[in-house]
């Protein structure tokens, strides 16, 4: 017998506030992966070097398992300048950030956003790179939230294609690819990888978020070893 869904303890759950907290904590630990709570992220920066460059745009999905729950899409007024090469990648001006946000009143914004969510992104080594760097600079704290770089899962999933780039994995599941270089069209483009690496983790007998922890564990040790570098 299922316990959680047992009727009698469902009962239970509305009178004792603990009982609602074990579920949900259960759940998060123990629940399928097609219902695990996530924010697939993507940034557009003035650079590639978090601590000399800035954060120009935040795109951000939160998901819980197939369903889209909220969106976060900002852009941010950097201090410096920005280049031609990041206008001419990016189709972001310098006028349409002059009336924007700094960074230090948006990464608040997005602290709460996120929450204790797990955060998806592809090539995660640069994106949580740069959000770590605005954590610890504006709200003097680090990011302890479980990281899936779709990147890093590719090159074990799909090890034959020629490359792990975004625009390959999208266009090898047949996903369209348009808006990209903007934080919230690359975004939307990792969510459609995301649900397909679902599936095949599911394959390989990855269910719960505890596995999924279990195989990223393996998966980001260089990556956690660069950025604590």
């Amino acid at each position: 017998m299922d316990l959680l869904r047992d009727e009698d303890f469902i009962k239970l759950e509305k009178e004792y506030a603990f009982l609602r907290r074990a579920r949900t904590h259960f759940e998060s630990r123990c629940g399928d992966l097609e219902k695990l709570s996530c924010v697939i992220v993507d940034l557009e920066t003035t650079g590639l070097a978090p601590e000399s460059n800035e954060i120009i745009e935040i795109g951000a999905l939160k998901v819980e398992g197939k369903e889209i729950k909220d969106v976060f899409n900002k852009l941010v007024k950097p201090e410096k300048q920005l280049s031609s090469e990041i206008t001419d990648l990016t189709g972001i001006t310098q006028e349409m950030l002059a009336s924007e946000p700094p960074i230090k009143s948006v990464i608040p914004q997005f602290k709460t956003f996120l929450g204790d969510s797990l955060i998806v992104a592809h090539n995660a080594d640069f994106d949580v790179s740069f959000l770590k760097n605005s954590f610890k600079k504006h709200l003097s704290e680090d990011i302890l939230n479980t990281v899936a770089c779709t990147l890093h899962i590719s090159r074990d999933l799909l090890p034959n294609l020629d490359n792990h780039k975004l625009h390959t994995v999208a266009r090898y599941y047949g996903i369209p690819v348009s808006n990209r270089h903007r934080a919230i069209g690359d975004v939307e483009i990792t969510y459609q990888v995301w649900l397909k690496f679902i599936d095949k983790l599911k394959e390989r007998n990855i269910i719960t978020r505890t596995d999924l922890e279990s195989y990223l564990s393996v998966l980001n040790k260089p990556f956690a070893a660069a950025v604590s570098s």
